[in-house]
């Protein structure tokens, strides 16, 4: 959508002004949000614009615009609704307003800290850094593929991080991999992504026909997809090579009718499945190929961050050109197995719930000997720390947009208790919550959701 230069001029001015006087926020998980913002919308003529990557958890479900771009905050103000709430986007919210006056836009106050799964890392790595070099920091976990969260976290801070016995999330094979399907289905010019999964799982595309296709690429400047429909339309692609050819094709084009109608997420395991991807790991049966689609699930749920295909393939090229330079200071993140015979001043060990660590798949193949491999395991992850060390878990997760409950380990009531230090993270308090105009709620409703988040604790022991 093009905007007038008076529209142009005025949000330049907006946007001048906000970003002098409205410091950086961060966004908390709290219940009484959604319950007020659905209520809100249930019984006012009203639209709901938020960011896509701020909290998914409240907004999932609820938010009618995603403000992405200018262009949706226009959308929005244009409604006919009569009330536009605009979720932690002060720019947004001032663009509004300059588009549809007669309307009234409503900014919920909903700064508190940060999202659960991070909070270990946020808060306690800044102020543990005033004191301890981050070399001598690590952050532990049980699985490779929960240094994910981590990483987002630090690259959005802009705190260094170096991922050791391992490379980052997503520069692992099976996500550049799956990160290929989505940008193949996206952009079919995109011929580096069509070069690095049209003959994964293998189907049958050797080396000659990739050259072939890029003679015929070079020679008629075209795409490698639309070189390889025409080659099998003037039937010069070998028989064998020509039933895997036309099987990925076809597959490409519904993937891209698909997106028309399912989730970007929903998408990539739909891709993983009927590409046969998930399928050439799980028949493997090995820890390598078991962690890899430990990654593959978490690539699922770091999907359900963003709202669309677009922002997500943004995120992940950000994400990829970030200087990937080894020295200077860093905190370092790694799994427990990795590392052993390291020692570091801090180390943060999340995640220590059951079925996560000890790890309920061990648990289910090897019983009790497994158990004991997972509590040496811990003893190892505990040991690493020179000085202090930190043990996290919480009561609940967010998996595929639901709260999961979870429970600590075993590990935790096993540590000696002169030993250990505890302490409650509490949510804030949902007197917190307020919008910038009056509005009448009554006050002694809660719905489950909100009676559940209360009871959600983060308790680390140091």
């Amino acid at each position: 959508m093009e905007f007038n230069t008076e529209v142009k001029k005025a949000t330049n001015l907006i946007y001048q002004k906000i970003s002098k006087t409205i410091p950086e926020i961060e966004w908390s998980v709290h219940a009484p949000y959604i319950y007020k913002i659905n209520k809100l919308k249930r019984e006012k003529n009203a639209v709901i614009l938020a960011h896509n990557y701020q909290t998914p958890e409240i907004y999932h479900g609820i938010s009618d615009f995603s403000a992405d771009s200018l262009s949706l905050a226009v959308e929005a103000a244009k409604t006919r609704a009569d009330i536009i709430v605009m979720c932690g986007v002060y720019f947004m919210a001032e663009t509004a307003k300059l588009m549809s006056p007669e309307k009234k836009v409503l900014l919920p106050d909903m700064s508190a800290g940060c999202s659960l799964s991070s909070s270990i890392t946020g808060e306690d790595v800044k102020n543990l850094k005033k004191k301890y070099s981050l070399n001598e920091m690590a952050i532990l976990v049980r699985a490779i593929f929960q240094t994910r969260e981590f990483e987002e976290r630090f690259l959005k801070i802009g705190m260094g991080y170096r991922v050791i016995g391992g490379t980052k999330f997503y520069e692992r094979a099976e996500i550049k991999d799956s990160i290929a399907f989505l940008r193949i289905v996206n952009q079919k010019n995109d011929d580096l992504a069509f070069e690095r999964i049209i003959n994964v799982p293998r189907r049958s595309i050797g080396d000659n026909t990739i050259k072939q296709l890029h003679i015929w690429t070079r020679k008629n400047k075209k795409s490698l997809e639309d070189s390889a429909i025409e080659l099998l339309q003037l039937n010069k692609i070998k028989p064998k090579t020509k039933l895997g050819l036309v099987k990925i094709l076809g597959l490409f084009q519904k993937w891209r009718s698909d997106l028309k109608e399912k989730k970007h997420y929903e998408l990539m395991e739909i891709i993983l499945d009927e590409s046969g991807y998930s399928k050439m790991l799980k028949d493997k049966k090995d820890l390598e190929s078991e962690g890899r689609l430990e990654n593959l699930k978490e690539l699922i749920r770091g999907m359900h961050d963003f709202d669309n295909l677009q922002s997500f393939l943004e995120h992940v090229a950000l994400a990829s050109s970030i200087d990937q330079n080894w020295e200077g200071e860093k905190i370092n993140l790694m799994t427990i197995h990795a590392a052993k015979g390291l020692e570091f001043d801090v180390v943060f060990l999340p995640g220590w719930e059951e079925g996560l660590f000890p790890h309920q798949k061990s648990l289910e193949e090897k019983g009790d000997l497994a158990l004991e491999e997972e509590r040496r395991l811990a003893y190892v992850g505990l040991t690493r720390a020179k000085k202090r060390s930190f043990i996290s878990f919480v009561i609940s997760r967010m998996y595929r947009g639901d709260w999961v409950d979870s429970l600590a380990s075993r590990f935790i009531d096993e540590l000696p208790e002169k030993n250990v230090e505890k302490e409650e993270v509490k949510e804030q308090s949902a007197e917190d919550f307020f919008f910038n105009q009056d509005i009448d709620y009554d006050e002694g409703i809660r719905s489950p959701g909100w009676a559940r988040l209360q009871r959600k604790k983060l308790k680390r022991i140091k």
